[in-house]
């Protein structure tokens, strides 16, 4: 095959990816797209789009009728380059392949045709999937290898991709990027994400046992990224601060007396954001004192089993909720807010009467889920193996077969309300 390799994760992985599918004999191409991405070049053609953003369409098509590319591997869907790569390639009948976070954390990455989240061929099929479609767990890895923390694999990459974005910022002077911050902020933000991981672990430890020993119902919200594009693309929410005010308002106008609003920073965005001044503020205008918590290191196997429910707009964190049977409300669009799972019936209700999570309906949706979209690995650590596994994923599956139903044996269908 010839594969074009767009932008992936900060750090080395493309460039792994991309030499490992040149020993199995593909051919591979790699578009960079600033200093950054160049940093990790691969040993087979590398090319740097210097252009506008309107080129980017023109120039694209260009290059994927000269090297005859066969496949398109990109990482996350959202980005312009790759919003505009995947139209095009759907034109031009080009396999489009994502590659995203594992939907099931931690220890695995998610790889599929067309997009992810909202974007995945899976989104408005998924419980006719669940219903008609029995993936048997055999099919899945069972030897599954435990990643481990990546903190400062992902600090180390993202601190050289952004001062090596920034050393050639006049070549690639039209490049527009994602994220907001500039090289002196993100390398800031990764140190001060770093301290703050310390100075939290005993005051969250604390907090933990004091949520062990009250008898309040306790609510957990995980906030996301603030850059997040699954709030942008996939939910009526602007921001992360939007939806902290939404959920204060609600939980202060509906939530029982005896219950709790946890907030939890996200791990990634630690030194880059703090809420902390919005929680307060909305404590004082709601007169929640004693009640909201904002905390950064609350380990969440244990914290389940004591919760009431869970607010999130589409974390995945949610996914994570459902499988230890925890009642979720989900803000946004999501693979897998479906009536069953997901509380259906808005915000304001969950406080007091929260749907429980039906176990079949997500052992079916996790077998999907786990079966088709899901790879063992990590895009920081066991580099080698992951690409390995996504070359062998990429080489056994048509997108036209994603969405082939199975046909299961009659006695064996499932019947899920």
């Amino acid at each position: 095959m010839k594969i074009l390799l767009l932008q992936g994760p900060l750090g080395s992985f493309f460039q792994t990816l991309g030499n490992q599918l040149l020993q199995q004999q593909h051919q591979v191409y790699k578009i960079d797209f600033n200093g950054g991405d160049q940093s990790w070049p691969i040993d087979g053609h590398n090319q740097a789009f210097i252009g506008q953003r309107h080129e980017w369409s023109s120039y694209l098509k260009h290059h994927l009728s000269l090297w005859s590319i066969d496949a398109v591997i990109c990482f996350g869907d959202c980005r312009f380059y790759h919003k505009q790569a995947a139209s095009i390639c759907q034109q031009l009948n080009v396999t489009f392949w994502v590659l995203e976070e594992g939907y099931i954390r931690p220890d695995f990455i998610t790889l599929e045709p067309q997009g992810v989240n909202a974007f995945s061929p899976l989104f408005t099929k998924i419980r006719q999937i669940c219903e008609q479609s029995i993936p048997l767990a055999e099919s899945c890895e069972q030897n599954n290898i435990a990643i481990g923390p990546t903190f400062s694999q992902r600090a180390y990459f993202a601190s050289r991709y952004h001062i090596l974005r920034t050393l050639k910022a006049k070549q690639f002077s039209h490049y527009h990027n994602h994220r907001p911050w500039n090289v002196y902020q993100e390398a800031l933000s990764w140190v001060k994400g770093g301290a703050i991981k310390l100075l939290r672990k005993g005051p969250d430890k604390q907090l933990m046992q004091s949520l062990r020993q009250t008898s309040a119902k306790l609510f957990f919200v995980p906030l996301q990224v603030s850059e997040d594009f699954q709030i942008r693309q996939h939910s009526d929410l602007s921001s992360v601060t939007d939806m902290i005010n939404r959920v204060m308002h609600s939980f202060s106008r509906y939530a029982p007396h005896n219950s709790q609003l946890i907030f939890k920073h996200h791990p990634m965005d630690r030194g880059f954001v703090s809420y902390k001044k919005q929680i307060n503020s909305l404590i004082e205008k709601y007169r929640l004192h004693g009640r909201v918590h904002y905390a950064y290191e609350l380990p969440l196997p244990p914290l389940y089993p004591l919760l009431t429910g869970v607010i999130t707009i589409n974390s995945t964190v949610g996914l994570s909720a459902l499988h230890h049977s925890v009642p979720t409300c989900c803000l946004g669009r999501a693979l897998y807010n479906l009536k069953g799972l997901t509380h259906q019936s808005g915000l304001d209700s969950f406080w007091t009467d929260p749907s429980p999570v039906l176990e079949h309906l997500y052992q079916a949706l996790h077998q999907v889920l786990r079966h088709r979209t899901q790879l063992n690995g990590s895009f920081f650590k066991h580099q080698t193996m992951t690409a390995n596994k996504i070359i062998k994923h990429i080489q056994a599956h048509h997108p036209h077969d994603f969405l082939t139903l199975t046909q299961p044996k009659p006695a064996a269908l499932m019947k899920l309300a």
